[in-house]
């Protein structure tokens, strides 16, 4: 192929890629929402808001930690998980100078949690998950929060 073919092929590649996404709007925001979570639910402690929009994610979130994001209905529109902020995982040397790990359990912690704003005002379900038989099975919900930007 020439090296005028190969570039007329790049320039059409490069079109068709910016034609798949659409353009961001002055409205496009990322919010980010500081929880306090503690083993009885959670608070918002702070909002902000920044000219954005989310990346999706490659794969479906996971976590002992659950928000979502639901309409008046309460259906989800938009999930996120992360690992339970109240169980801290450490690595430390031991005596002999093997490494060891050890879960830390807090009765508080601080978690941001980063979405989508698609209105004034929006309804978070914040869950904590639970494990039985090795595998994630039961949501206990912490809080129902409204988040109002």
């Amino acid at each position: 192929m020439s090296y005028c073919a190969s570039f007329a092929l790049l320039c059409l590649c490069l079109v068709a890629c910016a034609a798949v996404r659409p353009p961001a709007t002055a409205t496009d925001e990322i919010g980010f929402v500081r929880l306090e979570v503690t083993t009885a639910g959670a608070r918002i402690v702070s909002v902000d808001t920044e000219p954005g929009r989310l990346k999706r994610p490659r794969r479906a979130p996971e976590g002992a930690f659950q928000v979502d994001v639901v309409d008046v209905d309460g259906h989800a529109m938009w999930t996120t998980a992360m690992e339970d902020p109240l169980r801290e995982r450490q690595e430390y040397v031991d005596d002999a100078g093997a490494l060891q790990t050890r879960w830390v359990d807090h009765a508080r912690a601080e978690v941001v949690v980063r979405m989508p704003v698609t209105a004034s005002q929006q309804t978070l379900q914040v869950y904590r998950l639970t494990e039985a038989g090795g595998k994630r099975s039961a949501r206990t919900r912490l809080a129902t929060l409204t988040v109002t930007w």
